[in-house]
């Protein structure tokens, strides 16, 4: 079953190895699919499709291809491997943007975001743009198909029906025991955040649904935590109430009744009871009930109270609830002015015994200033009380950095935090807990852009720091342990990806350096790679080939051979990255060709051949899948600086053939293919400027693709790193229904002065000057009748501006109007 799924989705031609086993869609044979599909399947795949750590990083977008893949409508008997329907798993790979048909190729994730298909020669054939952000609508109930649930979703935008061009159904999930599922859309194109609003707490099916924005994680991105609602004050105080005091015999009979009634709830109230602690008091025999309602009846509470000898009432926070409320709102209407735009009691957050009114303003301006009258001072109107004044911030994000990474960049973080501690726009908060504990990092503040740029800021300090040429110490089995010692006595933090194959370090700068310095003297010191000649037939390959290629790297003198018992040792000193790919290379070319007497003979260079690069006869010699031979140096060289912006694909210089994919991938270390392939994407959009374009934002690596000015409606790219949103065609703010001809119109001030003029010149004409209701043109009546035409069609009644279908209707009217 393994070999069937690596086979369907690596795209590799018939089995080599043809395994006898059936294929049925029982729940055995699925589970066991959806096993490889986890565990085996798709690490074969992202081996031999994709580069390590391009494959989609949103646990989500995983687990959709997971599903896809196991839940595919296979033939319900059993059959053999290859009369599988392999068409339809190559829509579904092609669906996730993994696979076009073509074999070699390949599938990396650029610093971008962006999933871009390398053909032959490097050539970028497609980009993938993923969907970052998503919306999850939840409470629609179980027996409700896709189709269905699309066609309410898009009836609820009915009012906005641009929102609801491009919306798309990703999956349908059903919660753990609930009787409804979540729905997550994809939004094309449109603004998220606008749909979102529209379908929170819109009825569909018989229920109020709720919706929330579903950001795809990729490492070190903030979490949207920012509230629902913006610019909402709350307001909290004391409610009125009463206290009861109760004297008891003994000390022990009052702590009895305090701990059996301390939080009982007395007409919706929750009472607290406690000894009263004074030098009348010592003996602890008197007892204070607090948070009684004042409407509370005496005989209640006496009742309550069945063991005291005596009990007596006094007032607390006594004042007029009523009035008190009139003069709040009286009070906040005068210090935010016009801005109010929503005002009543909300009782859902506020605890037993107290009051709580929620505030809505047009402006943040208005709230900040709201919420900072009201906490200075104390409210005669409310016995003396301060009031509980909150108000969050309208943009807010939130990531969780592990303890040690946290210790490692404290400074860092900390100089950022006061770099903003007095700016009113954007700031940071570290929330600590325990030492063991996570540390919340929040980039929060009131303006999107200046939050968006600091978020991408603190985003790029906590990515860490990218450590090059450590991929051998995962090739080659290498502890990691000794670079821990080495960031712990650097004051740094590192963290490994088996995956990826790379090191990351956290701490600041001087730490940084400290800590590179420190691994370049280790990894020279210790790089050694050995390899076990354990037959003639080994030492041979490696003498006739393997040395030549190593020497080309290292040298002659950094190459030895250890007689070691039983077998010899072929020692290389230095190299790094490199040697170790080159020494898995040979290893593969040794077990695939070197045993085989043809092959062998296939390398024979004649005595006349050069390479194409230095023009001499080739020494450590590659041969291409077009049967032309390079020096290894030059080869290389040739593929790390081949591309230019005239020739953005790699070929060979003699033949002019595309080199495959497959052949970088064998002679370049992983370290060495990720530059080329961000360079060549970086060349591409370079070179295609009518196609792509990266974020405006400093530091943000977002990009986009363009549409056409003369589009009627251009879709508007909202950048998830630094929330800015832009027209993907004029790159201006985004301006749905508007073409980007008439936005810039209404941007230009001259066109905008002229239209102020002829405001102005139609204002002093006075009835000689009127709009056509219809096209809104003005029009000029200096002689004639009072039917008149405008250009547009419309015919319009001069005295009261009506327009109507034809002339007879306007003389018509005329006649029984006018």
């Amino acid at each position: 079953m393994f070999a069937l799924l690596r086979r369907l989705m690596n795209r590799q031609g018939p089995a080599q190895e043809q395994e006898d086993f059936e294929f049925c869609t029982c729940d055995v044979c699925m589970r066991e699919l959806r096993r490889a599909a986890e565990k085996e399947a798709l690490e074969a795949a992202a081996k031999q499709q994709l580069m390590p750590g391009s494959f989609p990083s949103d646990g989500q977008d995983a687990g959709d291809l997971i599903k896809d893949l196991t839940h595919t409508n296979f033939p319900s008997r059993h059959y053999p491997p290859d009369e599988i329907d392999t068409d339809q798993i190559d829509e579904i790979l092609k669906s996730h943007g993994l696979y076009d048909g073509q074999p070699n190729a390949i599938r990396y994730r650029v610093s971008s975001g962006n999933v871009v298909h390398f053909g032959p020669g490097a050539e970028v054939k497609s980009v993938h743009h993923p969907s970052t952000t998503s919306i999850n609508v939840t409470g629609i109930p179980l027996d409700r198909s896709r189709p269905v649930i699309l066609k309410a979703l898009k009836d609820a935008l009915e009012e906005r029906k641009r929102l609801a061009e491009d919306i798309s159904i990703a999956d349908v999930r059903r919660a753990q025991n609930s009787p409804y599922t979540t729905v997550r859309i994809h939004v094309g194109s449109r603004d998220p955040k606008k749909i979102m609003s529209r379908l929170d707490g819109v009825e569909l099916f018989g229920r109020n649904v709720s919706s929330h924005l579903s950001t795809a994680s990729y490492p070190n991105q903030m979490k949207d935590i920012s509230p629902t609602e913006r610019n909402v004050v709350y307001i909290y105080w004391r409610a009125p109430e009463m206290t009861a005091t109760a004297t008891f015999n003994t000390s022990a009979s009052a702590i009895t009744w305090c701990e059996e009634h301390d939080y009982t709830v007395i007409d919706g109230r929750t009472i607290r009871a406690r000894i009263r602690r004074s030098l009348m008091s010592r003996f602890r025999k008197i007892v204070e009930i607090r948070n009684l309602p004042p409407t509370v009846k005496d005989q209640t509470v006496k009742e309550l109270l069945s063991g005291a000898t005596s009990v007596s009432f006094q007032p607390r926070n006594s004042y007029n609830v009523e009035k008190a409320l009139a003069k709040l709102r009286k009070d906040v209407e005068a210090i935010a002015g016009g801005e109010l735009r929503d005002y009543r009691e909300d009782k859902s957050k506020v605890p037993s015994g107290w009051m709580g009114i929620r505030i809505q303003f047009y402006t943040w301006h208005a709230a900040q200033t709201v919420r900072d009258s009201l906490t200075q001072r104390r409210r005669w109107f409310l016995s003396g009380h301060r009031l509980s004044v909150t108000l969050e911030e309208p943009y807010r994000y939130s990531i969780s950095v592990e303890p040690l990474q946290y210790r490692a960049q404290r400074k860092i973080l900390h100089s950022i935090w006061d770099a903003h501690r007095d700016k009113p726009l954007a700031g940071v908060r570290i929330i600590t807990g325990s030492p063991n504990q996570d540390v919340r990092v929040e980039v929060y503040g009131c303006n999107e852009l200046a939050v968006g740029v600091l978020k991408v800021h603190v985003e790029g300090v906590l990515k860490g720091h990218l450590i090059p040429g450590c991929h051998s110490f995962f090739e080659l089995d290498k502890k990691l342990e000794s670079i821990q010692d080495i960031a712990a006595q650097t004051d740094c933090f590192t963290r490994s990806n088996d995956v990826t194959q790379t090191i990351t370090a956290f701490g600041d700068d001087d730490s940084l350096r400290a800590f590179t310095e420190k691994l370049r003297l280790y990894i020279n010191n210790s790089n050694f790679f050995g390899v076990k000649l354990e037959d003639s037939a080994t030492s041979a390959f490696y003498l006739r080939r393997g040395i030549p290629l190593l020497a080309s790297v290292v040298g002659e003198e950094n190459i030895y051979i250890k007689a070691e018992h039983p077998h010899p040792i072929l020692t290389v000193r230095g190299g790094g990255d490199e040697v170790a790919h080159m020494l898995q290379w040979l290893r593969d070319e040794y077990i695939e060709n070197a045993k085989s007497t043809e092959d062998a003979e296939s390398m024979v260079i004649p005595p006349d051949t050069t390479c194409p690069v230095c023009l001499d006869f080739p020494e450590a010699c590659v041969r291409l899948e077009c049967g032309d031979i390079y020096c290894y140096p030059c080869l290389k060289h040739l593929l790390l600086t081949g591309i230019t912006d005239k020739n953005p694909v790699l070929t060979c210089l003699e033949c002019q053939t595309p080199i495959p994919v497959n052949t970088l991938r064998k002679l370049l270390p992983r370290s060495d293919l990720e530059d080329l392939f961000e360079l060549i994407f970086d060349t591409h959009v370079r070179t295609n400027p009518e196609k792509f374009k990266f974020c405006g934002t400093p530091h943000c690596t977002r990009l986009y693709m363009l549409s056409s000015k003369d589009s009627t409606d251009p879709p508007a790219f909202h950048c998830p790193s630094c929330l800015r949103s832009v027209c993907s065609a004029c790159q201006s703010d985004p301006h749905e229904g508007v073409t980007c001809f008439e936005w810039e119109i209404n941007q230009n001030a001259e066109v905008q002065k002229a239209d102020a003029a002829l405001e102005k010149w139609a204002g002093r004409k006075g009835k000689d000057v009127h709009r056509c209701p219809k096209c809104n043109a003005l029009i000029e009546k200096n002689k004639g009748c009072n039917h008149i035409r405008c250009h547009c069609g419309a015919h319009i009644c001069w005295v009261c501006v009506q327009s109507f279908p034809d002339a007879d209707s306007v003389y018509t009217h005329l006649r029984q109007a006018h």
